[in-house]
């Protein structure tokens, strides 16, 4: 008996990640799909659209509305995370769980922003809804985009996760660019200023370790939390390791990176011959609080 509902909770999960699926999917992608939602108990239910790879990660477009359906072993409280952009013009996505709003963001088409809400799971499966109250735009029918995409889309989402917070935890709340992949590291360029959000289980002193690089000359690099001075460091454009000790207090803490010099676009330096409009400051990769 305890086999057959193994198997009766397995099928389900698959029934669920494929029931998100708007248009025909390859076989093989179909079954990553599930492999990776039953892995996190969390599956695309409806609304979104198949899985297309951002610059090494897996994204997907959602129409106006959509839904996740979430299995949980018992009530607990878990946070929901997850990176959007939108399509075309600004927009606002609403999460819901059930009829509770938990959270309501503005969503820029310029870069992903990060929207992260704590959620009340029920024993069983949840379904948590998205919403966007702007609608859905298909690009053919946008004259200046010259496409022939009739999804309605509104906006993308990537980097769904749903698991408990963790002392040290590091969070990009702005002023950094989508993630890219630099010497086979995830890695991420910032703008002149950028902020983190790191959660401490208790008052302590901790270090923050990174990797930097600046944008075609040298920076400086100040990093500060809560009203301690800045911690300055010369960053040149080869990769450098940083150590900066920080002053934590039970909860969430907001770290500021600035970069005095300023940024600068790719496409406004003439020898580098780049289209790339944005600005950049230093490069940080490996980030992490001990």
């Amino acid at each position: 008996m305890q086999i057959c509902k193994s198997l009766v909770f397995i099928i389900s999960l698959a029934i669920i990640a494929c029931s998100g699926c708007l248009n025909e999917t390859k076989q093989d992608e179909t079954q990553e799909n599930v492999q990776q939602n039953f892995s996190s108990f969390m599956a695309f239910s409806s609304g979104f659209y198949n899985v297309e790879n951002w610059y090494g990660t897996p994204s997907r477009w959602m129409q106006a509305k959509a839904t996740l359906l979430v299995n949980s072993s018992d009530d607990r409280t878990a946070f929901l995370s997850l990176n959007t952009q939108s399509f075309h013009r600004n927009r606002t996505l609403e999460v819901y769980a059930g009829d509770e709003l938990l959270t309501k963001a503005a969503i820029p088409t310029k870069g992903f922003v990060e929207i992260e809400t704590p959620v009340h799971l029920l024993k069983g499966i949840n379904t948590l809804r998205l919403s966007v109250p702007e609608g859905c735009e298909r690009p053919c029918d946008i004259e200046e985009l010259n496409s022939t995409d009739k999804r309605c889309l509104s906006v993308a989402v990537q980097n769904l996760a749903l698991g408990e917070r963790k002392s040290g935890q590091l969070k990009y709340l702005k002023g950094f660019y989508n993630i890219e992949n630099r010497y086979g590291i995830p890695s991420r360029w910032m703008q002149a200023n950028a902020t983190l959000l790191v959660n401490s289980s208790e008052n302590r002193t901790a270090t923050l370790s990174l990797q930097a690089q600046s944008f075609d000359r040298n920076r400086t690099l100040e990093i500060s939390t809560g009203g301690a001075p800045a911690t300055q460091v010369a960053v040149p454009t080869s990769l450098i390791n940083v150590n900066v000790p920080l002053q934590l207090a039970k909860g969430e803490n907001t770290v500021r990176l600035h970069v005095p010099e300023g940024c600068e676009r790719p496409c406004d330096i003439k020898e580098l011959n780049s289209s790339d409009d944005r600005c950049l400051s230093v490069a940080v990769q490996n980030l992490s609080v001990t």
